[in-house]
């Protein structure tokens, strides 16, 4: 059963959590409130994550064979990258390192293809290092693949 989604930076949308209940659901809003936006992005990872399973039987011998399909090959698994800050550095109540300014954060996932080793084609693809975005009190952990891409 799906009980949340987290949707960042998605077309209009700049954040969004939502918990779903046990039973029905129903999204309601103004016109351009993005109601469509989030279930398009619903969709896209419905359908990358499914699995058709699919039978045929053969007229002759009247065996049966089973198959199973995805768009992609390997599996998407949820992976922490990081942390962001949710509040001002400073000091906290019974923090253990008095002199170190503190800050609580939440954990930072995404959505990563599962690998085997086997399937590696590039060392850079499994090699991490930090990154740290102060304006927006991010510390992510990305592929220095990842890190290439996006100019740094």
């Amino acid at each position: 059963m799906l009980t949340g989604l987290r949707l960042e930076n998605i077309a209009l949308i700049e954040r969004l959590e939502l918990s779903f209940a046990a039973g029905f659901t129903v999204l309601t809003g103004e016109t351009g409130a993005g109601k469509s936006i989030l279930l398009d992005a619903l969709d896209a990872l419905l359908s990358y994550l499914k699995i058709m399973h699919r039978s045929e039987q053969d007229e002759k011998t009247e065996k049966v064979t089973w198959t199973s399909k995805r768009k992609t090959n390997g599996w998407l698994v949820p992976i922490a990258v990081g942390f962001q800050g949710i509040s001002e550095l400073g000091k906290a109540t019974n923090q253990r390192d008095t002199d170190t300014p503190h800050r609580f954060a939440e954990s930072v996932v995404t959505l990563g293809e599962f690998k085997m080793p086997h399937r590696i084609e590039n060392l850079d693809d499994v090699l991490w290092q930090y990154h740290v975005d102060t304006d927006q009190n991010l510390y992510l952990c990305r592929t220095l693949t990842s890190s290439n891409l996006i100019g740094e």
